[in-house]
């Protein structure tokens, strides 16, 4: 996949990697790829986690919490955590169709 700056116009391969030690390697990747990886990552510790998609371009992860009761919202793309109104407040995005799933 390419990837055009729109400040310079130069254009990066950004390849796609499904397996986590690849994408931890080179540390480039999409929400996607990070969200599989942090994903894998909570659940090798035993933690609860599930990927949630918003329908128009974005993925990131769920963790339940046993002390709050309820699933924390976690970006491992944008380093934040307990954050769920980022894509509308930070972004400005108007979110449309959002599941979640484990």
């Amino acid at each position: 996949e390419g990837y055009r700056c729109g400040g310079c116009t130069y254009v990066s391969r950004f390849p796609r990697y499904n397996h986590p030690g690849r994408l931890l390697v080179t540390r480039r990747g999409r929400c996607g790829e990070w969200a599989n990886a942090f994903a894998l990552c909570c659940r090798a510790v035993g933690l609860d986690a599930r990927y949630v998609l918003d329908w128009t371009d974005h993925v990131w992860v769920e963790v339940w919490s046993q002390r709050k009761g309820r699933w924390l919202h976690c970006d491992p793309c944008e380093a934040v955590c307990d954050r769920p109104l980022l894509y509308e407040t930070g972004w400005g995005k108007a979110l449309s169709y959002v599941i979640a799933f484990s």
